[in-house]
């Protein structure tokens, strides 16, 4: 990466951390704001150009500003990617001019905007930001390095004991990341340096151990349902996509080296772990084994892939939807598949354009009816979109059914008090065929 903005939607600067020249770095955050796009591409800027702004930077400065200058127009000159995400109102945005997957730079940004939301204690805002300045000025430069390129730490963890949360001035923060400062901030920043490992210090003490494990799944299925006029009554999945994720909240003293296992790990897909997770046990054993690190974290994300995707759907939902010469009805009926709780049903359907006069009734059943408009009949909407949260439990039958401290000498210290929590969001859409 070459840099990085953080900027309104606006355009207005709030934070920059830039290796590129002042023009490059104004192109590219013009390039964000022009586009949704979490990649877009900046070309080549003419070599006429690029002379002129030579030809600026040998008048003004001295020669080795010129040379600055000049690499940076070179590396315009060859056209280079600009990647963002948008938060809260928010673009934080990365020139890149080197090869390089672009899930890194996404998410890094990801990340930072995670970071800093668990610093701020709530919504990262422009206000917000500039509020907590003498605590996000040294995490930046902890986390990311102007002139490598290169992002450097990106645990929660790690960083709250080189740049505590929460206070103090910029110059305060500095020295006590540089070990000069109160004891307890520097002894925190050394245990963390001497530490065997990267994500967890040492000397970790906690009245009460606990660990909380919370399993959400998401469940994305596209569906094709028959039209009214079609002699067939059944649904067909298209795509069953179903993902999961595991997000820890670790108290726990010392250095717990713990086992999670699953009622059935050959359920989880395209796992992917947390680097305090060792991936040969895994491999060999199904065991997930790790040290975690002292606070909140994702260990693992996975997919799952059922022979019967329509047993995960915990909803069974009928849309029936014609249009005629005045205007269209639909009836919408919908019954659950499952005793746990569901919340925030939504269904949306898309009305045709100039729709009027719209009236909707009905429980189980949902129907209604719509005009056309002015602009005469229009063809009935074929798609609509199901989305619930069912905040107890997740979809899939991959469940945690252990979590114990390995043998020796940390277990037998304490007794650790776990919990698992099971949440589920889904979001189905339904096409007429």
């Amino acid at each position: 990466m070459d840099g990085l903005s953080i900027v309104t939607t606006e355009g207005r600067p709030v934070l920059a951390a830039q290796s590129l020249s002042p023009l490059t770095t104004s192109l590219a955050i013009q390039t964000a704001l022009a586009s949704n796009a979490p990649i877009s591409w900046v070309p080549a800027l003419s070599a006429t150009a690029g002379t002129e702004d030579d030809d600026d930077a040998e008048d003004d400065d001295d020669d080795v500003g010129w040379q600055e200058k000049g690499g940076a127009a070179a590396k315009a000159r060859g056209g280079f990617a600009v990647v963002q995400i948008e938060r809260n109102g928010l673009r934080f945005i990365a020139p890149v001019s080197r090869d390089l997957d672009p899930l890194m730079p996404l998410s890094f940004l990801t990340q930072l905007y995670t970071i800093l939301e668990s610093y701020i204690g709530g919504p990262v805002s422009e206000v917000s930001l500039k509020d907590h300045f003498p605590t996000i000025l040294p995490l930046l430069c902890e986390m990311y390095s102007p002139s490598s390129g290169l992002p450097l730490l990106s645990s929660y963890s790690q960083l709250r004991d080189l740049v505590p949360p929460g206070g103090g001035s910029f110059i305060a923060n500095a020295v006590g990341a540089a070990g000069l400062g109160p004891v307890n901030q520097a002894s925190a920043a050394n245990q963390l340096l001497a530490s065997p490992l990267p994500w967890r210090r040492q000397g970790i003490k906690h009245s009460s151990n606990e660990i909380y494990f919370d399993q959400t799944e998401t469940l994305s299925f596209l569906i094709s349902v028959p039209s009214a006029s079609s002699s067939s009554s059944r649904s067909t999945i298209l795509t069953p996509t179903l993902t999961g994720s595991i997000m820890v909240r670790s108290k726990l003293s010392g250095m717990p080296d713990l086992n999670v296992t699953f009622a059935d790990p050959t359920l989880l897909e395209d796992v992917a772990f947390h680097p305090c997770v060792r991936f040969g046990r895994w491999r060999k054993e199904h065991v997930v084994s790790f040290i975690p690190p002292d606070s909140t974290f994702p260990l693992l994300t996975y997919s799952h892939t059922s022979s019967h995707p329509h047993h995960l759907l915990p909803l069974t939902f009928h849309p029936t939807i014609t249009s005629g010469a005045v205007g269209g009805a639909f009836s919408l009926s919908l019954s659950s598949n499952t005793t746990t709780l569901l919340e925030s049903i939504t269904v949306r359907l898309p009305l045709p354009e100039g729709a009027n006069k719209l009236s909707v009734g009905g429980k189980a059943r949902l129907e209604g009816n719509w005009l056309h408009g002015a602009s005469g009949p229009k063809p009935a909407p074929t798609s609509l979109t199901l989305s619930f949260n069912s905040p107890n439990a997740s979809f899939s039958p991959i469940r945690i059914q252990s979590a114990k401290l390995a043998p020796g000498p940390q277990s037998g210290e304490y007794t650790i008090y776990k919990g698992v929590k099971n949440s589920g969001v889904g979001n189905v859409e339904y096409r007429v065929a």
